[in-house]
């Protein structure tokens, strides 16, 4: 259809373009057309996004506005009918709205049983999302739209979506993709012309959309869909910490893990965060006539999570902690399950992995105690309903006449977010590593093999990245070349940088440069950073310039953060700001961090307040933060509570601290920490490093630990620095440790700790073999 609409508006372009009452004139002046359309039939016809619901019209209009432009009016017809046959027999995808009234069908939570309450869900009660989210799809256009809804496991995300377009969109189609894969499924649906006018895309966890390994190719597609003339809405959902985790910033040595992701989120998406707040007389009302809302209430009366109670949120977590004693078997395929979901592992898990993962999380007398069939015992209890809402894993096997293929098991969504915050500190165990080794895709094994890495578990990582680069993944060839060259074996790194180079890697091209210019080997460096660049490497020419910084090359330098700026890395103003202000040009240096202040979309946090304070400027400093601030930026509260108490304003500085806390920034409990520690105030700060732990901040644990080897306690220091590893964050803790240990003269621990990595149980390891593990 898409083909036709382009051919009349192009058509009407060409003819003048004439207004609609001489169009709709010509063709009435014109007895031979085969149709006769009014004024508003080809307003229709040309600016709507719809089929013409006559032929003839569209022909007629067609033929006369080709005459107008010179074209052949017989071809143009004859292309038209083509193009209006085509498009009416095409199918186009999803179904009406209407006819899509089962919610369970569309991830809808079941809700718990009760035996004296009403059949079904409850009734629906709005919150104040549901006002917002009714606002903007009453004023939908037709220009398409991209709609977030985020919130917790069990919070009412997708219910929220399935009211309202069944308040809203009942004359539109909705189709949910997620076959073969959900990024794949959400490309082809945006490319297809069977995505009809006037069609909701069904997106829901739209993480499992965007964070697999294609997903920022879908990402990418949605976004120039999005600026395209369709008529279409992305209705998503996602949890909280899934956003947090697509749109972070890379830090300044980092690369961005979803860049395309991470742009469409901060520039097009409208979010909509779920409220907690029910209106509590309204609730009451409903509790007296619906005994799980009357349970709900009583439960909750703390923690007001109705709708996880409802759910089955809390029963889930019950069965759970039931099964440790009732049947360990299976709490150990639960847990296996819970760190498989929390390291990279997509849902569904197969069940062959299950089955090798869970044995070690038992101590030898349990796992000798189970019988032979205990893994399908454990299945048995872990697949059976809770409360007739929920199953804490739901298997998933083909029917006998589809093709083979193996038999997988779905974690809810409510352990799956538990699990995540319940065991950020622990590292599994030998047995879910060795499942790992046999899984068939080299992507998943990657992403496991780098969850081992950040972890600090060198060897762990060492196995998988060996088997996802024997399988031919790129990235995995680059990881181990780097390491290899690191270790002084470069033949054998040069070898696996021109394999994953050859399989069309830009990271390789990116990394061989790098370790090139640090050999001395610049000619063939700045070769490898060429075509790095140009192959998308975003941080490419910004670590370039990095390079010829340190070596004193400043024209060099100064020529590559000008191109890293000018493509579109958003770090390349902090750089050559930071590089500028070490020479000691501080008004330059300020003048590059006021123009990333106030150019839309180049900076990616706050960095340049400080720059443009120190220069002198502290009124221009304080009128950019009160701006970000008034567009409801959290950091620049927090920025701003630096630079004042930094300038002595401790007072107005805490209230600053104390509201951007209050606003939920998830970096503001940390920086006010730092900036007590820094003032002597030891035990403010680590109240407030505490805090930011338990809201779930893991860059807070490594802060601390670096505080406090900095403060002559290396086995306190020690303690977190595992932790901090355990939890996967995202900053080379392993790297920081080691230089706190070479400050503390222990160099040998510090270059076995660096090269080695940690045992499983978190202690520095012996020297082992990396060649043993080398692809």
């Amino acid at each position: 259809m898409q083909e036709l609409k382009n051919l009349l508006y192009m058509l009407y372009l060409e003819a003048g373009p004439p207004t609609l009452d001489e169009i709709a004139q010509w063709v009435s002046d014109d007895d031979d057309l085969p149709g006769a359309p009014e004024r508003d039939t080809v307003r229709r016809c040309i600016g709507s996004v719809d089929l013409p619901a006559n032929q003839h019209d569209a022909t007629s209009i067609a033929m006369v506005l080709a005459r107008r432009a010179g074209w052949d009016a017989e071809e143009v017809a004859a292309k038209i009918r083509e193009y209006w046959i085509a498009a009416r027999m095409t199918v186009p995808l999803g179904q009406p709205v209407s006819e899509s009234r089962d919610p369970i069908a569309l991830q809808v939570h079941r809700t718990i049983e009760s035996p004296d309450a009403p059949p079904g869900p409850p009734t629906y009660l709005k919150r104040a999302h549901d006002q917002k989210l009714s606002d903007i799809l009453s004023a939908i256009e037709s220009k398409p739209k991209f709609i977030v809804l985020v919130g917790g496991s069990s919070t009412g995300k997708t219910r929220a979506a399935f009211e309202a377009i069944h308040e809203h969109l009942t004359d539109w189609r909705l189709y949910h993709p997620i076959s073969p894969s959900k990024p794949e499924a959400l490309k082809a649906s945006l490319e297809s012309s069977r995505l009809a006018p006037r069609t909701v895309l069904w997106l829901d966890e739209l993480n499992e959309y965007f964070a697999p390994q294609k997903g920022d190719v879908a990402a990418v597609s949605l976004h120039e869909a999005l600026s395209s003339e369709s008529q279409f809405i992305a209705l998503a959902t996602i949890w909280p910490e899934d956003w947090d985790r697509l749109v972070t910033d890379p830090s300044p040595g980092s690369p961005a893990p979803h860049p395309n992701a991470r742009a469409l989120l901060k520039s097009v998406a409208c979010r909509v965060d779920i409220s907690t707040d029910f209106d509590l007389e309204e609730l009451k009302l409903r509790a007296a006539r619906d005994s799980r809302i009357q349970q709900a209430l009583e439960v909750t009366r703390s923690t007001g999570k109705i709708t996880q109670y409802l759910a089955a949120g809390y029963s889930l977590l019950e069965r759970r902690t039931s099964l440790f004693h009732a049947n360990p078997g299976a709490w150990a395929v639960l847990t296996a399950s819970m760190d498989a979901h929390r390291l990279g592992l997509p849902k569904p898990i197969p069940q062959e992995f299950l089955k090798r993962a869970a044995p070690r999380y038992l101590d030898a007398e349990t796992w000798g105690e189970l019988t032979d069939s205990w893994f399908g015992t454990a299945a048995e209890d872990l697949t059976r309903m809770v409360r007739g809402a929920a199953r804490p894993l739901t298997r998933i096997r083909p029917y006998p006449d589809e093709e083979p293929r193996p038999t997988t098991f779905l974690l809810a969504d409510y352990l799956a977010q538990h699990g995540r915050l319940e065991r950020r500190f622990e590292f599994p165990p030998s047995s879910f590593w060795l499942a790992a080794t046999g899984l068939d895709d080299a992507a998943i094994q990657y992403e496991l093999g780098l969850s081992a890495w950040l972890r600090g578990r060198r060897k762990n990582a060492a196995q998988l990245l060996q088997q996802a680069a024997q399988k031919g993944a790129p990235d995995a060839l680059t990881r181990w070349a780097e390491w290899l060259w690191r270790a002084g074996e470069q033949e054998h790194a040069e070898r696996l940088f021109r394999d994953a180079i050859d399989l069309g890697s830009s990271l390789a091209l990116h990394a061989r440069g790098r370790a090139l210019w640090r050999d001395g080997q610049k000619e063939a460096a700045e070769e490898m950073y060429e075509r790095a660049a140009s192959s998308g490497q975003e941080r490419t020419l910004r670590e370039w310039a990095n390079s010829a910084v340190e070596d004193g090359d400043w024209e060099l330098a100064e020529k590559l953060f000008e191109r890293a700026h000018k493509a579109g890395d958003p770090w390349a103003l902090w750089w050559w700001s930071a590089s500028l202000s070490d020479r000691g040009d501080i008004e330059r240096a300020a003048d590059l961090a006021e123009l990333s202040a106030t150019s839309a979309g180049q900076a990616p946090s706050l960095w340049w307040v400080n720059t443009i304070w120190d220069s002198g400027r502290r009124q221009r400093a304080e009128e950019l933060l009160g701006q970000a601030a008034q567009r409801g930026n959290t950091e620049a509260l927090w920025r701003w509570a630096e630079a004042l108490w930094d300038a002595g304003e401790r007072k107005r500085a805490t209230e600053l601290f104390q509201k951007s806390v209050d606003a939920g920034n998830e970096d503001a409990l940390r920086r006010w920490a730092g900036t007590c520690w820094h003032a002597g105030d030891r035990n403010k700060a680590e109240t407030l490093l505490a805090r930011a732990v338990e809201a779930g901040d893991n860059t807070a644990l490594w802060w601390w630990a670096m505080y406090l080897s900095r403060d002559g306690q290396p086995l306190a220091a020690e303690k977190l620095y595992v932790q901090a590893a355990n939890a996967g964050c995202w900053f080379d803790v392993l790297r920081q440790w080691s230089e706190a240990l070479q400050d503390d003269d222990q160099g040998d621990k510090a270059s076995a700790l660096g090269i080695y990595g940690l045992t499983e149980s978190g202690t520095i390891a012996q020297p082992w073999n990396i060649l043993d593990f080398a692809p």
